[in-house]
């Protein structure tokens, strides 16, 4: 017990010989910096990025981008607002944007924008993140009551 109150005390006095010793410090603001607005919100990543890809959609439906869009967004996928424009199936819509998209890999690579292996990789997941994307439902996610799971 005795021992513990040694340790105590000793502990004590260090943190005040430590406070007397390091003194009070005053920091001021260096006036010579200008003040600046903090940096704008910058986009996530890829996060909600199919420019490309609807831009050719829209294009091969005969259809304006933006209309595009619109349809997609009132949850209707790709797939879907081709069969009615046009009648194509999910393979068949799949495989005429895969020709687009594989001629502009292989721009790419051509012109040294990327290397071939980023082009053969690019080329291998093509078909699933085209599937992905076309059958993807955009929809008025904003319904759903906070802090549940309806979205499930």
């Amino acid at each position: 017990m005795n021992h513990m109150r040694n340790f105590t005390t000793l502990a004590l006095t260090t943190m005040i010989a430590g406070l007397i010793v390091s003194g009070t410090q005053i920091v001021y603001a260096d006036e010579t910096v200008p003040v600046t607005d903090p940096p704008h919100h910058r986009p996530h990543g890829n996060h909600h990025k199919h420019g490309g890809i609807t831009k050719d959609a829209a294009l091969l439906l005969g259809m304006e981008r933006q209309d595009l869009l619109k349809e997609w967004q009132k949850g209707k996928t790709l797939v879907q607002i081709a069969q009615t424009q046009k009648g194509w199936n999910e393979e068949t819509f799949i495989q005429k944007l895969s020709d687009i998209e594989l001629k502009k890999i292989d721009a790419a690579i051509k012109s040294g924008k990327i290397t071939e292996e980023q082009g053969i990789l690019i080329k291998k997941k093509l078909p699933g993140k085209l599937k992905n994307v076309l059958n993807h439902k955009h929809g008025n996610h904003h319904e759903r009551i906070p802090g549940t799971f309806t979205h499930l």
